[in-house]
Parts: structure tokens; C-alpha cells; sequence
């Protein structure tokens, strides 16, 4: 056998044994499917982004538990956004173009949310809102947007029609200044208008504040009788601590569905708490409004298996219930799941959850229900 035939025959075995290789390597389609959560985990609004976070990893280990997606396992990958618009858009852009995520869950505020839209659109990698209630998230015509969150119109409606019946005639409105804050402003001005009651004042205050004493004169001066309230849960326990110190004896309605009303009992103890009502989605002692019962006992169960911070239970629901969802449409999808796939898929899924029913409509907005509850005798309780 000549020289020639031989080195022929050592160089196609080589190629064989490459092409094997290559047969033999793992896919990255076959990889772990990841996902990005971007939130606060540092600063004011930590003990918020952190709760979304610890809600989505028990979905995500549920989900890899019961054998992932087709044999698949999740892998989430979290971002600290600060709750800041320029931190949020560079934590979506690293897991976007390093991570190559298929999704992002956030960003937690709607400024920030605002701010990472049009990078997701141009890179193709669905959104699912979390938390944000600006009405211009999802009237922003983004198609890769999906928001389970309410809108601040959507809780403004559904509370319309009992504003006056519980004493809501002439409102102070008090918010943080925020997109989210600014919209709550325009949103219950509208139903209170219809409902043939004034806004007596509007007051505003950055995020970071801890001193409200002079919004609170203000209203208190106004002659108003209620005041509907939008802001995190760590400023409301303040604000009605200083309510009280100022003697602001008026009927306070809170927003948002980030003021879990246990929550604020345990921190400024009943008698402060005491009248509070709240927009509610989700309330561990009311499994009967939970689309998912099932849902709802395993997602508590792990919540306190994990000794996570009671009064930011109903963060951890939209941080799960956002991965389900994910999850859920990832299952409809026979090829490839990349970004645009998802984003298809998301179009159409259905998903009863924890906190809702949740079905996208044609602006990426899912229709949510709500309920109201109110601190009576110490307890939270349906109002």
C-alpha cells in the first residue's frame, strides 16, 4: 500500500472521528433553558426585588422537579436593576447578549421597566412584567412585552363604583414620584371625577424619602376626607406613623398590590394599621381567590419551609407566577426555544396561577381580578 493511500486513509479516519465527536458533544438547544430576573437586590427597594427573586427559584425548582421543560431544566439567572432605569437596562443588555437568556422577568418599578422595553424588542427576548403598573407599559404597542402585573387603570376601575359608599367623596391623593406614582394620580383622578367626587390635592415624594410631614399637612389643610395612597410598603408604614403623629385621622386606601396589609400590621402594630384597606391579589389566609389552590397551598408551604420574610409573601407570588407562565408557554413550543418562539408562544398561552387567571390580551396586558381588603380588629379581612 503506498505512502499516498495511507496518509488518504489516516486523514479520513481523523475526519471520522471529529464528525463522531461533534455527534457525541451536547447541544446547546439541549442545554438549560435560561431566564433572567432583573430587580432591586440592593438599596431601598431590596427586600422587594429579593422576595420576586426567591418567587421565582420556587418556580423554577417546581418546574425542574417535575422534569423541566421536555426533560430541560430552567436556570435562572438574577440581576440587581437598583430599581434604576440605567442599572436595569445594563443587567437586560449582559443577560441578553452574554447570558443569551430567552426571557427576562422585571424590572420591578415602571421607570426602570420603561427603560429596558425597547432593548428587549431590538434583541427579540420576551418581557414579562412582574410588577409595574404604568398604563404606558403595555399602551407602548412593545410586542415583546407581556405584563402580569394590574395596571394602575385596571385597580382605579375596580374600585370605582364603592368610592363613595366607603367615604371616598373628596380624595387627597398621595404618591410616590415615580411613572408609577404619576400614573395612580391620573388613573383615580378619572374614577373619583366620574363618581362625582373631587381631588382635593395631590402630593408627591421621592423614593428615598423617610420624611412626609409636609405632604401630610397639606392634606391635612385640604379638607379632605380619605386619601388614596401609592407607594412600596416600606414607605406606608411610615407615612401612617406620621399620620398619626400629626393626628391625620382619615381613611387611607392603598394601591398596587405591594402593600400586604399583614405585612403592615406586624410593622406598625394594629392600632396604626387599624381601618387600612388595600387592593389586594394575593392573601395566604384567602386561597379561595387564587386561581390555583393548589397553587396557592404549595407556593405558601415553600415560602415558610424556607423562612422567608412573611410580609413580602405577595412579591414572591409575582416572581412565581411569572416563571409558571414562561414555563407554561415554553410547553407549546415543538422546536427551538429562543426568543421569538416564546414571544409566539406567549400570545396565546393560559395559565391559572396564584395570582389570576392570567391570558395575554392583543397590548401583552393580562386581564386581572382583584379584590379589597381592609384591617379590622387587627386582622386583614374582604371587605
Amino acid at each position: 500500500m503506498s505512502r499516498k493511500v495511507i496518509k488518504g486513509m489516516l486523514w479520513l479516519f481523523i475526519l471520522l472521528i471529529a464528525i463522531a465527536l461533534i455527534g457525541c458533544a451536547p447541544s446547546k438547544a439541549k442545554g438549560k433553558i435560561k431566564i433572567g430576573v432583573i430587580g432591586p437586590q440592593t438599596g431601598a427597594s431590596a427586600e422587594t426585588g429579593q422576595a420576586v427573586s426567591k418567587g421565582a427559584e420556587i418556580a423554577a425548582n417546581m418546574i425542574n422537579e417535575k422534569g423541566g421543560i421536555n426533560g430541560r431544566e430552567i436556570e435562572l439567572i438574577i440581576a440587581d436593576g437598583k430599581n434604576d432605569p440605567a442599572e436595569s437596562l445594563n443587567a437586560a443588555n449582559k443577560l441578553m447578549l452574554q447570558d443569551e437568556v430567552v426571557a427576562i422577568v422585571g424590572c420591578c418599578g415602571s421607570s426602570a421597566t420603561l427603560a429596558v422595553m425597547p432593548a428587549v424588542e431590538s434583541n427579540k427576548v420576551p418581557l414579562v412584567v412582574e410588577t409595574a403598573s404604568a398604563a404606558k407599559i403595555t399602551e407602548a404597542g412593545n410586542p415583546f412585552v407581556f405584563r402580569i402585573a394590574a395596571t394602575t387603570r385596571q385597580e382605579a376601575q375596580a374600585v370605582e363604583e364603592i368610592l363613595p359608599e366607603i367615604g371616598f367623596n373628596k380624595v387627597a391623593l398621595l404618591g410616590v414620584n415615580t411613572d408609577w406614582g404619576r400614573g395612580a394620580e391620573e388613573e383615580f383622578t378619572e374614577v373619583v371625577e366620574r363618581q362625582g367626587g373631587e381631588i382635593v390635592c395631590s402630593e408627591y415624594f421621592e423614593g428615598n424619602a423617610i420624611d412626609f410631614y409636609s405632604q401630610l399637612t397639606t392634606i391635612k389643610n385640604s379638607g379632605a376626607d380619605s386619601i388614596i395612597l401609592t407607594a412600596d410598603s416600606s414607605l406606608i408604614i411610615l407615612i401612617l406613623r406620621q399620620m398619626k403623629d400629626l393626628g391625620v385621622d382619615l381613611p387611607v386606601l392603598t394601591s398596587g398590590g405591594s402593600d400586604f396589609t399583614d405585612g403592615i400590621i406586624e410593622l406598625v402594630g394594629a392600632d396604626i394599621a387599624e381601618g387600612l384597606r388595600s387592593i389586594a391579589f394575593f392573601n395566604p389566609a384567602i386561597p379561595e381567590a387564587a386561581a390555583s389552590q393548589e397553587l396557592h397551598k404549595y407556593f405558601v408551604d415553600k415560602w415558610q419551609e424556607k423562612d422567608l420574610l412573611w410580609r413580602k409573601m405577595p412579591e414572591g407570588t409575582k416572581g412565581f407566577d411569572a416563571v409558571c407562565v414562561l414555563a407554561e408557554a415554553m410547553k407549546g413550543i415543538s422546536g427551538d426555544i429562543n426568543g421569538e418562539s416564546l414571544q409566539k408562544a406567549l400570545q396565546g398561552v393560559e395559565y391559572a396561577g396564584i395570582t389570576g387567571h392570567l391570558k395575554f390580551d392583543e397590548k401583552g396586558q393580562a386581564v386581572r381580578s382583584s379584590f379589597l381588603v381592609r384591617v379590622k380588629d387587627g386582622k386583614t379581612v374582604l371587605d
